[in-house]
């Protein structure tokens, strides 16, 4: 089970969040051939926490090997030639040097030009906490203005808005 996440959460739990454009994507079989993870390489624009690379690598459960498909509800697909602000975690295990995408879909957020303006607009995820407070149950209502899209500078500002709450909360 999926537990929505607020942004904040999104935001102080990543140690990288990069605007990026997908040049990779690669299957290849994990564990011992019990299931297939995705090995997606980016070209990062900007970052917006963490990094300095001009490319990063990171997985995704889920793809297809031959005849073969994983498929792991709530993991996101790439393709090449896809844009996205990123939220990457460290996933913590032991010789695992590859992060991980922070909540599954949560953790992408995709990256659209606007036809009419020819603006770069970021998409939120399908699946996000929404609410004034953690803990605090607040149905999902239509035309949010949380589940808009943004211009990216604006998204960028709501970033680091929530990087410095975070500081703030954290002292």
């Amino acid at each position: 089970m999926l537990v929505p996440a607020q942004f904040s959460e999104i935001v102080g739990g990543s140690s990288i969040i990069a605007y990026a454009r997908v040049v990779d994507v690669r299957p290849e079989w994990a564990d011992g051939r019990r299931w297939i993870d995705s090995i997606v390489t980016a070209e990062v624009v900007t970052y917006l926490k963490g990094g300095s690379e001009d490319t990063i690598t990171f997985k995704v459960p889920g793809g297809k090997l031959g005849r073969y498909r994983s498929v792991v509800v709530g993991a996101p697909v790439f393709a090449r030639g896809d844009e996205a602000v990123l939220f990457l975690k460290s996933n913590g295990a032991q010789g695992e040097s590859l992060p991980d995408v922070f909540g599954f879909n949560q953790g992408v957020f995709r990256v659209r030009v606007d036809a009419r303006t020819g603006q770069r607009m970021v998409v939120p995820p399908p699946v996000q906490a929404v609410g004034p407070t953690e803990g605090e149950s607040q149905p999902v209502r239509r035309g949010s203005l949380d589940r808009r899209p943004l211009a990216f500078e604006a998204f960028g500002a709501r970033v680091r808005e929530a990087m410095a709450s975070t500081r703030k909360g954290a002292q």
